[in-house]
C-alpha cells in the first residue's frame, strides 16, 4: 500500500470512527485496529483541519420535565453528560463542551 493510499484509508477510518458515536476504545477493538493507531490519525487529521471551521453540535431537549421549578440544565454530548446547576461558571461549561466535541 502506497502512502496516498494508507492515508486515504485512515481518513475514512477516522470518519467512521467520529460518525459512529462509540468511544475510541470501542471502535479500535470492533474494527481490529490498534488504539495508539487511531489516536495517532485523529490527531494528524484534526492538525490538518480548518481551525476557523464552526463546528456544531447536535442538542437534545427534554421538555419531559418542563412543569417543575429545576432550573438545572443537562448538557449530553456522545457519552457524557453535564449538569450545570445554578450559579455554574459559564466559561468552564464552554470549556468542558468544546473538549468533549474535540475529542476523537
Amino acid at each position: 500500500m502506497t502512502n496516498k493510499e494508507l492515508r486515504a484509508e485512515w481518513k475514512k477510518r477516522v470518519a467512521a470512527f467520529k460518525a459512529s458515536g462509540q468511544t475510541a476504545k470501542e471502535w479500535a477493538k470492533e474494527n481490529n485496529v490498534k488504539l495508539n493507531r487511531l489516536h495517532y490519525w485523529c490527531r494528524k487529521y484534526k492538525e490538518e483541519a480548518p481551525s476557523k471551521e464552526t463546528k456544531w453540535s447536535p442538542v437534545e431537549v427534554d421538555y419531559s420535565d418542563a412543569t417543575q421549578t429545576n432550573s438545572n440544565i443537562t448538557v449530553k454530548i456522545g457519552k457524557a453528560s453535564i449538569e450545570a446547576k445554578p450559579g455554574y461558571d459559564k466559561n468552564l461549561l464552554r470549556d468542558l463542551i468544546n473538549t468533549l466535541s474535540g475529542l476523537c
